[in-house]
């Protein structure tokens, strides 16, 4: 079982010292998941969804490349967008 397999407390970071708490196998602390097929994971992260928040994000912004395109100042209608944003993205932990 993956879970059984830790990392030892004698491997030690090379800088720090530090050593892996193995927090994944720990079913306290790590949550409960199913992984996808190796063979599914490039549909999954090309697809429309994408990986991360491609296109299921909270906050939407569009430019106009017209006008944008050779602006590098500050865009103050989005500064003010920004400063302004709360999410509405709910977790489920």
């Amino acid at each position: 079982m993956w879970a059984a397999q830790q990392v030892p407390a004698s491997y030690k970071a090379k800088q720090g010292g530090t050593t892996y708490d193995n927090f994944d196998t720990n079913s306290s602390l790590m949550y409960s998941y199913t992984p996808d097929s190796a063979a599914d994971v490039p549909s999954l992260v090309t697809g429309y969804w994408g990986a991360g928040r491609l296109n299921h994000g909270d906050f939407k912004w569009s430019f106009d490349n017209s006008s944008e395109d050779d602006n590098y100042g500050v865009v103050s209608e989005l500064k003010s967008a920004l400063s302004s944003y709360t999410t509405e993205l709910r977790g489920s932990f």
